[in-house]
């Protein structure tokens, strides 16, 4: 017998339980037996995320997190000294292949950090709360997963909207260091709020529901397939 078989049958007999005891009359549970009855049957009917998932978005959380504390720390004086007005191109030194930084790829660089650090953050505290509580869920593994390479891509077109002037970031200062940090903030911000901000444009952009089949919703200015049925 396996283990969604057992979690059936505990689930039945728990719902049994409750039904025969509300059909007593004069049968009262206390507070603390409705909450054991709840939690054992939150347990028995609740499919969890398996181990070894868990243990690899562990990983790459932890491995994303200091990926972008490093990458912030090592790319921020570089693109301070590009900012400045006799900024030249600079030689970048790293794992892979070396190349020329400008101001405008030290800021974009910086951007992706800045947003995938804001993405972990919020990934981190869910995920550890979920483990803790034990109601980590089969199936937002990819969530996990691709969120922080679409915070990482959403920051980045914030902080190029930002710096073409499509957003305004406040007046214009005489020295670049604080323009610097609000585009990079903004990038921040945008990974940190990736889920708020893809809900705001879901219409703008033609996104379907997640919790309806594709098929069920239509497309901007397409009907769906039921519709066309």
């Amino acid at each position: 017998m396996g283990p969604t078989s057992s979690r059936e049958e505990l689930a039945t007999s728990l719902t049994q339980w409750g039904q025969e005891i509300a059909e007593k009359p004069g049968s009262k549970l206390t507070d603390d037996e409705l909450a054991k009855l709840d939690t054992d049957f939150h347990e028995a009917t609740t499919q969890h995320m398996g181990r070894c998932s868990q243990v690899i978005i562990a990983c790459w959380l932890l491995l994303l997190g200091l990926a972008s504390l490093v990458g912030l720390l090592w790319m921020w004086p570089i693109a301070e000294r590009l900012s400045a007005p006799t900024g030249t191109d600079e030689p970048v030194r790293w794992f892979g292949p070396d190349f020329d930084a400008t101001a405008t790829t030290s800021l974009l660089i910086l951007g992706v950090f800045a947003a995938t650090a804001g993405s972990v953050v919020v990934e981190v505290i869910i995920f550890g709360l979920r483990a803790g509580n034990r109601t980590l869920e089969p199936g937002w593994e990819y969530w996990y997963l691709l969120r922080p390479i679409a915070a990482a891509l959403l920051g980045l077109l914030f902080l190029l909207a930002v710096r073409t002037g499509l957003i305004a970031s406040g007046p214009a200062q005489p020295n670049l260091t604080p323009n610097l940090m609000v585009l990079v903030t903004a990038a921040g911000l945008a990974g940190l709020f990736t889920d708020r901000v893809m809900q705001q444009m879901a219409t703008l952009v033609g996104a379907s529901r997640p919790d309806k089949p594709a098929s069920t919703e239509p497309t901007v200015g397409f009907p769906s397939a039921q519709q066309r049925k």
